[in-house]
């Protein structure tokens, strides 16, 4: 017959204990499971039945897990005691370990860890029968052993709240795969750790994040597609060089699945002289493990994001093709921008901006009534109100994207003003979002040199005229007199030109007519009165960059 073990969880919270009484019989018929709901409750347990392993949690009220720890521990020398803790510290660990605790569960508990708990009361049942006189854990553990498993737990827990603090800071799968990489070098302390992503069409390993002092070496990747082939992760040795043959380094190789499908192998190597070791698997595994569901997460979250990025692209097309004066124009804003921003010298990270925020920054124009956003006549008061809200409105639109504050900006103010005169929250000066001024500059460029139902288009020259003129009242005079200078070169206008392919015209980027209809009959709704809109409807306007600031 099968032997039993009897196995007590406290926890005050009713779904702990449920979860981890879950967790345990999944794991094996042997074992017995009693839930209570705190330490007196777990006492009165323990003096009326033999128990070989409790999961006590170090805060319940009335008397906590290190209290309970202190009180049962001189009569139960011998008692599996598992600390459950979501708030970690050096202290608490180390008080527990010298109270008598045999490990510790970190919440949310990872299976993976309650099956190596589990083991290990097997292990010490096994050897509990083999001795005449059992010693106390007391006597067993040596000072030493006590420090290392110290190291080896705080360093586990550590790990686990600094992973769950970034981990809720990550916007995507590419900074996930950056921020594994950088973790698993810090718990093992190797000198480099690599992230490959498994191509499944190819069958190969492509590497996706690096951190470390080397590059990345053929015999990383050899001994990272070995991996794939083993279910268990794969550890080497260091190895010393002889003639020919060069030195190797420890290493660690751990395969990656998620929901039964290989997605990658997280590779680590030992630094010369300090290998890393066979207990570095456990909380490399640990870390994966905690790290699965936020990597899930982040990825369905950017195929929704792309799949509603694609379809305002096309929305953004279609209604523009309705207007053969500003057909092309949200691509040619964002050309010419990015261009700027380039020759500015502005970061990548910022160009990365434009370019994807600049194609949408008139999206909120969907919202606004084709009688108005048609008209070839000026605007009365009434009209201009309702126009000046599309900046609010595309703020809407794309807040489901979760784009960065500065991409946002562009869409929420690139019709803000320098001198306040603009919609749709009257920012003024440096109060104005960098970039956001950066579309306004090259929104009006475009605007003069576009043929309007009230003009004809003017050249380049003459729009930058009209931008050095609005310097100060309409833009930022520091930015207008770069803009005029770099586009005022040679051959600016044409390479912009020549870098922009044509927008095609297919179902792919068009939206089909039923469901344009559709969407413009949804983003209608969000035009209502602006309350606290401080721009004049009499602002001044005599001027054509001016106008861009209505349609």
């Amino acid at each position: 017959m099968e032997k039993k073990y009897h196995i007590m969880v406290a926890d005050d919270e009713p779904s702990v204990r449920e979860i981890l009484k879950d967790l345990i019989l999944a794991l094996g018929a042997e074992y017995i499971v009693y839930p209570v709901a705190d330490s007196f409750e777990a006492l009165h347990f323990l003096r009326s039945m033999p128990i070989d392993c409790i999961l006590v949690d170090i805060f319940m009220p009335g008397l906590n897990g290190l209290d309970f720890l202190k009180k049962i521990r001189p009569k139960y020398r011998d008692l599996m005691v598992v600390i459950i803790t979501g708030q970690p510290s050096y202290d608490i660990v180390l008080e527990a370990l010298r109270l008598g605790a045999t490990d510790f569960l970190a919440k949310p508990i990872s299976l993976s860890e309650l099956r190596k708990i589990l083991d290990k009361l097997k292990q010490q049942k096994e050897q509990a029968q083999q001795q005449t006189e059992p010693a106390s854990r007391s006597e067993q553990l040596s000072l030493e052993t006590m420090t290392e498993q110290v190291h080896q737990k705080m360093q586990e827990q550590y790990t686990l709240h600094a992973l769950g603090e970034q981990l809720a800071n990550i916007r995507s799968t590419e900074e996930f795969y950056t921020n594994l990489a950088n973790m698993a070098l810090i718990l093992t302390g190797g000198i480099q750790s690599t992230f490959f992503l498994y191509d499944q069409a190819l069958g190969r390993l492509q590497a996706v994040a690096h951190t470390g002092d080397q590059t990345i070496s053929d015999n990383v990747l050899k001994v990272a597609s070995q991996a794939i082939s083993q279910s268990d992760p794969l550890y080497l040795p260091a190895e010393k060089g002889s003639g020919k043959q060069r030195a190797s380094l420890s290493s660690i190789s751990l395969p990656v699945r998620l929901r039964g499908e290989l997605l990658g192998v997280l590779h680590v190597n030992g630094a010369p002289g300090k290998d890393i070791k066979t207990e570095d698997i456990a909380p490399l595994q640990l870390l994966i493990d905690r790290s699965l569901m936020t990597l899930e997460n982040l990825a369905l979250h950017e195929s929704a994001s792309a799949n509603l990025y694609d379809t305002l692209r096309a929305l953004i097309n279609s209604l523009e093709a309705r207007d053969p004066y500003s057909r092309h124009h949200s691509v040619r804003v964002t050309r010419i921008a990015a261009y700027f921003a380039e020759k500015m010298g502005l970061t990548a990270e910022m160009i990365d901006s434009i370019n994807l925020a600049g194609p949408l920054h008139d999206i909120g124009k969907i919202g606004i009534p084709d009688a108005i956003l048609l008209k070839q006549d000026a605007l009365v008061p009434e009209e201009i109100e309702i126009m000046c809200q599309h900046p609010v409105v595309g703020d809407n639109i794309v807040a489901p994207l979760n784009l960065l504050p500065r991409e946002r900006s562009i869409i929420l103010h690139h019709h803000e003003r320098w001198d306040g005169l603009g919609y749709p929250m009257g920012l003024a000066g440096e109060n104005i979002p960098y970039l956001a001024r950066i579309i306004a500059l090259a929104d009006a460029y475009d605007a003069i040199t576009t043929d309007r139902p009230y003009r004809l288009r003017r050249t380049s020259m003459e729009a930058l005229a009209e931008i050095q003129a609005c310097a100060g009242t309409q833009f930022d005079p520091e930015l207008a007199g770069r803009f005029v200078d770099i586009m005022g070169q040679l051959g600016a206008a044409d390479e912009i030109s020549g870098d922009m392919a044509p927008v095609p015209q297919s179902t792919e980027l068009l939206l089909s007519r039923q469901q344009f209809e559709m969407l413009k009959k949804k983003y209608h709704s969000k035009i209502i009165p602006l309350k606290d809109h401080k721009r004049s409807s009499a602002a001044p306007e005599q001027s054509a960059a001016a106008r861009t600031e209505i349609k």
